[in-house]
């Protein structure tokens, strides 16, 4: 945030030296001027500005590379160093006839010399905001890049500044072709079909129980899993968290570990004491500690994964922590403990714990000496993080490479925090729900291959050790602020969809072995259990005071109606393309339908799990089942709603102001939450080796289909 503010700060600058000219141009095709840098005035392509007193490198322009004729070059000094302020060339257009629409960004990149490409769009306010951004880059030879955006439909927006970026401190950075233009709009069939084809016999994995987990918060009594109004374990969360058949509960909680000091909650109840939850926070008794977390997860079916404090605590701390769990029952033992949490990040918070990969690496090395020396047989988990496109969370690109080469022998796991779509976090002129949620169900597209990304990169910095992938916080994630119109949007069936798309890629990603969803409750906005009153910290306490959002539902149609057996299943799908909003990227061909499948342990059962992304439209799956004998009807279970703003009807606590919230344009459900407005319902199918079937829209459907191996 802090940086996106500069950002605009600098834009806005740059909007000056444009707010000199009589007029901006008309429109066409392509909406930029020279976009071939054929046309120059003192050897800099018109139609562009240039700050050649910012000193930060030079702007040529060359013969090669190009498509022909000139092409830009930009040259990066070494006084080059901020991201937001690189060198560039830049011209704007009137936002107003772009409002609510998709554009197209495209050009021929290429780079050497260690700099990079870029071609970066911004959509500007009056008050120099960055509203929106879109952008394509580049490295190596000359290359097409192409992605597409979403203007805000806000009437505020008065910019669209569209810049060449060189990006580095040496080299090289070249464009041709550039151009901005509306995005295509392909026709959509009236009908939709895809075939779905399910390939029994070719197993690809043993699915891992440990993919099942959720997170647990230690402050205000674990967000009242210890109930302060009766002194006890809130009776919901303990019936709902049973029930939804966990395999891992994370505690004490995201960035709360970087302060937590474990002995601050054992002990009597009576005698714990409150303590600052984090710098420049509040405070909070230590009613839900260890042996509360415990046996909250005991009591849920799960084991506990622990979170040390590597931030504020010592290596002979967490080795205390491990003795300490370790003198409880064997049920209750932790095998599973993580080093850390969000260290990459860096920003201006009082809380922010950031440091250097190497500094890491080093205390990643002293606490798992410490704790293994407590119990040899624990597993460590490492932080991890490697940026993809708009999702740039890490501050250090090296990151993985510098822990695994410097410390890979001290990990087990290594530990990503890449799935929390689709983050609108200062986009404030985002409102069409629809292009949001779109691209939010892209993104496990994006999600697996920043996996497959990490696991390659394990393969060749981690020594050699067969280091494994987790996800130790995940989930759909708008905003977190009480004045953003997004943030109470994770409750919602198209959240449950992102869900149920990103369990996929979790099944379908061999190197994955642990994920949990953050998190498991809350009063707010972030709880995959949700408060149904508003005023639950003053109301007398009774039971059905907590309900399932659509994204718990989605969960539990894997963790309960699902096999231990991965096996394949392929969809050929009408697709859609998705413009860049917020931290997720633009992606071309997302398949509206999907698939996933497995077997029970004794192979008489087969699995199928199918999610309808379309917001308005059935698709008909032409079913083919090979290698498997289906007999007698299956079992489904369809997730579905009115809209896919529909939501189980959680409420937001008051003593805030919250603002209102986006409502979907076609068919506004959000305000009339309740628990009828996303349901689970059973019912029966005629299957056989091939079938049809109809998935209604926004939808996700579980099949059950007993039958034998085919021979």
């Amino acid at each position: 945030m802090a940086l996106g503010r500069v950002a605009a700060v600098c834009i806005f600058v740059l909007i000056t030296f444009f707010g000199s000219w009589s007029s901006l141009r008309a429109q066409d095709a392509n909406l930029l001027t020279n976009s071939q840098f054929e046309q120059s005035v003192s050897g800099r392509p018109s139609g562009w500005h240039f700050d050649a007193a910012a000193a930060r490198g030079t702007l040529a322009l060359v013969s090669t590379p190009s498509r022909g004729g000139n092409a830009l070059a930009l040259r990066p000094s070494a006084s080059n160093t901020t991201n937001y302020a690189a060198l560039n060339t830049a011209q704007a257009i009137s936002a107003a006839p772009h409002l609510g629409k998709t554009l197209e960004i495209s050009g021929w990149l290429a780079s050497d010399g260690g700099a990079s490409a870029a071609v970066t769009v911004w959509v500007i306010a009056a008050t120099g905001a960055i509203m929106a951004s879109g952008e394509v880059s580049g490295t190596g030879g000359l290359a097409y890049q192409r992605t597409t955006f979403l203007v805000p439909s806000d009437s505020t927006a008065l910019y669209l500044i569209i810049a060449c970026r060189g990006l580095g401190t040496s080299g090289g950075a070249y464009f041709d072709d550039v151009a901005l233009r509306p995005a295509a709009v392909a026709l959509e069939p009236t009908s939709l079909t895809a075939q779905v084809t399910v390939q029994a016999k070719n197993t690809i994995r043993t699915i891992p129980r440990t993919l099942f987990g959720s997170n647990l918060t230690w402050p205000w009594g674990g967000t009242l899993i210890w109930d302060f109004r009766t002194n006890n374990y809130h009776p919901d969360l303990e019936a709902l968290a049973a029930n939804a058949k966990f395999s891992l509960l994370r505690f004490p909680g995201g960035h709360f570990a970087d302060f937590y000091r474990w002995r601050d909650g054992i002990g009597a109840q009576s005698a714990r004491k409150a303590t600052q939850i984090e710098p420049g926070g509040g405070s909070s008794v230590h009613s839900f500690g260890t042996d509360e977390a415990l046996t909250f997860a005991e009591r849920a079916g799960a084991r506990l994964l622990m979170t040390v404090n590597a931030n504020t605590g010592t290596a002979s701390e967490a080795a205390d922590w491990v003795r300490y769990v370790n003198q409880q029952s064997p049920a209750r033992r932790v095998t599973y403990w993580e080093v850390g949490n969000e260290f990459y990040i860096k920003n201006d918070s009082p809380a922010n714990a950031s440091i250097t990969p190497s500094t890491y690496a080093a205390r990643l090395a002293e606490f798992s000496q410490a704790m293994r020396a407590a119990d040899p047989s624990v597993k460590i988990l490492a932080i991890g993080a490697e940026n993809f496109g708009r999702y740039s969370s890490s501050a250090y690109p090296d990151w993985n490479r510098t822990v695994l080469t410097a410390a890979a022998q001290h990990a087990d796991y290594l530990a990503l925090h890449n799935s929390y779509f689709p983050v609108l976090i200062g986009n404030e002129g985002v409102t069409d729900v629809r292009a949001v949620y779109k691209s939010m169900l892209a993104a496990p597209l994006l999600i697996k291959k920043n996996l497959e990304t990490v696991a390659q990169q394990i393969a060749a910095h981690g020594g050699g050790r067969n280091i494994r992938l987790a996800v130790t916080e995940w989930g759909p994630m708008f905003d977190y602020s009480a004045s953003s119109p997004w943030t109470d949007h994770i409750k919602t069936l198209g959240s449950a969809l992102f869900v149920a798309s990103t369990m996929k890629a979790y099944l379908e990603t061999p190197q994955l072995d642990i994920a949990t969803g953050f998190k498991l409750n809350d009063i707010g906005f972030a709880g995959w259990f949700g408060s149904r009153h508003a005023d639950i910290l003053t109301r007398v306490p009774s039971t059905g005071e907590f309900i399932a959002t659509a994204p718990q539902m989605a969960f539990e149609l894997f963790s309960k109606r699902f096999g231990s057996t991965l096996v394949q299943a392929t969809v050929v799908s009408p697709t859609y393309d998705s413009a860049a909003v917020g931290m997720t990227d633009a992606v071309v061909g997302v398949p509206y339908l999907e698939a996933v499948s497995s077997l029970s342990g004794d192979r008489n059962t087969l699995y199928l799990i199918v999610i309808n992304k379309h917001f308005d439209k059935p698709v008909t799956g032409r079913m083919s089942l090979q290698g498997f004998l289906p007999s007698g009807a299956a079992g489904t279970w369809t997730l579905n709603g009115a809209s896919i703003d529909a939501n189980t009807g959680t409420q937001l606590p008051a003593g805030a102001v919250w603002a209102p919230q986006m409502q979907d344009s076609v068919q506004p459900r959000f305000y009339l939450g309740g628990p009828s407005e996303v349901t689970v319902t059973q019912g029966a199918a005629a299957v056989s080796g091939s079938f049809d079937y109809v998935f209604p829209a926004h939808s996700v459907t579980a099949f059950e289909i007993r039958g034998s191996m085919a021979p």
